[in-house]
């Protein structure tokens, strides 16, 4: 299986009495973290397609009902299809708000067909 190596959402590590470290993940990590970094971009944070990103975003100040909870839900599955080029293949997605903590509750399992592995993200997002 090849290497997937990607750099860390929370960035840098440090330890006393040593420098600081980039912090990288593997695999499926850096699958889950670029679709975390992806989940909260807002358009135009995508360096050289300033059309890319803000999927989400776009829809986590809108009142919390069942437009905007289907809104979400094709933002993601069009997103991903364009974004990653369809190396990732949506198997679920679960997108539930809840009303009280005013925050939406995403479930995401995908499968990279490039690098032939799965991996489940859960996040959730303050609207």
């Amino acid at each position: 299986m090849a290497n997937l190596i990607d750099t860390s959402i929370s960035g840098i590590k440090t330890y006393e009495n040593s420098p600081a470290t980039l912090q990288l993940v593997y695999n499926e990590n850096a699958i889950k973290n670029a679709l975390k970094l992806w989940i909260t971009s807002y358009k135009g944070d995508i360096v050289k397609r300033p059309n890319a990103g803000g999927y989400v975003t776009r829809w986590l100040f809108k009142q919390m009902n069942d437009i905007t909870k289907q809104s979400i839900y094709t933002s993601i599955l069009e997103g991903i299809a364009i974004d990653f080029n369809n190396e990732l293949q949506v198997k679920s997605l679960s997108v539930v708000p809840n009303y009280q903590k005013r925050t939406w509750e995403l479930s995401l399992i995908v499968y990279s067909t490039k690098y032939k592995f799965e991996t489940t993200l859960s996040i959730n997002l303050q609207g």
